[in-house]
Formats: C-alpha cells, structure tokens, sequence
C-alpha cells in the first residue's frame, strides 16, 4: 500500500505494510521513531490520545514531499513539534500531513484521510 495526495495524485510514501501487532511499540519512545520503516497503522490504535484517525508512518518513509511554506506551521526545537497543523505539503504544494520529529515528541508523520488515499 502506498499514500497518494488525493488532489494530485503524486506519491506520498514508500510501499507500506498495515502494522497488526502494536505491542512492541514503546510507549516511551519521545525523540525516537515510533513505529518501524515500513509500516503504517492508524492514531486510534497506537495513540488514543489523539483526537481524529490519520495514517501513521515512520517520518523515513515520507516521500515527495517538502515542508510547508508557512513558517509558523514549523515550529520545535530540534525538529517538528506537529502542534500547528499540518507542516508538510506534496511535490506540488499541497497540505498531505504532520511530522513530528522534535525531541520531546514520538517521531511519525500522520497523514490526514481527507487529503490523501490509500492505493494498494
């Protein structure tokens, strides 16, 4: 399966396999990735706090993509907080995610369902 900007078309991740078994996931992971390469899985089951279901994936498997124009939407200290909406755009410019790699937060990059689609 691979995420694609749904206005565009263009690819926004590697080929990704659905992540069934989420035991092995460290819950205290801050400052390091949070789900391996290569999987995917969805914000309901690996981070309930998280208040809608996007796509999750490994930020290394992000592909086309830059990050947004607007400054403010990337802000942290070390990398991307994720706390100001979505802070990546695909090849062609248009909003697909969120990456969070700051050093206090879990490292992924959620995709929101509405502006991407799933192809296998």
């Amino acid at each position: 399966m691979k995420l694609y900007c749904k206005t565009c078309g263009v690819a926004v991740t590697n080929d990704l396999q659905e992540m069934t078994d989420i035991s092995g996931l460290d819950r205290d992971a801050s400052g390091k990735d949070y789900l391996p390469r290569g999987v995917y899985s969805f914000t309901d089951k690996v981070l309930p706090h998280m208040k809608s279901t996007e796509i999750v994936v490994n930020n290394h498997d992000v592909i086309n993509c830059n990050y947004h124009w607007d400054q403010s939407r990337l802000n942290g200290c070390c990398g991307q907080d994720g706390c100001d909406g979505l802070n990546r755009v695909c090849m062609n410019g248009h909003e697909v995610g969120t990456e969070r790699s700051d050093c206090w937060t879990y490292h992924f990059t959620s995709f929101d369902p509405e502006v991407v689609e799933m192809i296998d």
